[in-house]
Formats: structure tokens, sequence, C-alpha cells
């Protein structure tokens, strides 16, 4: 997860959408392995709201990977399922 997140950081600091959207889809594929599911979108875009509305998730998150990158994550995952921000 840590290089996730990593990725997360440099595709954003880098405004790089094709590293964000490679991330998301990585991200998918760890999530499916852990729960063993078939298809990871309703888990992923569940985390997309906590990522988008949790300060304290926020608060945690960006300390560790770089100012903004939570909301940042939460909005990737929207993107890359064509889901309109639901902040």
């Amino acid at each position: 997860m840590d290089l996730i997140y990593k990725q997360f950081a440099c595709a954003m600091e880098n405004s790089d959408e094709d590293m964000s959207m490679k991330a998301v889809k990585d991200w998918g594929k760890v999530v499916k392995i852990f729960f063993k599911m078939d298809n990871a979108r309703v888990l992923l875009l569940e985390m997309a709201k906590d990522y988008l509305n949790h300060s304290q998730l926020e608060e945690d998150t960006d300390k560790q990977y770089g100012k903004g990158v939570t909301k940042y994550i939460g909005s990737a995952i929207y993107r890359y399922y064509g889901v309109e921000n639901l902040e």
C-alpha cells in the first residue's frame, strides 16, 4: 500500500493522470486479492468517500504522503470509475 500511496503522491505532484489511473488500477488488484473479490469497484468507491470526507484520515494520510494527497486519491478513484465527485 505504501508504494501505491507514493504513486498517487507522485502523480499529484506531476499532474500525471496516467500514473494516477495506474495507481487506482493497482489498488483494485490489491483489494481483489486481499478481500478475495472479483470486482473492487464498490469497495474502492466507498473508500473514495472516506478519502474525501473524513478529516482524521485526511490529516494522517496528508501528513505522511503530502498535503492534498488524500482528496486527490478519492477524486482519482471517482475519475477512474467515471463517477462524479460526490463530496
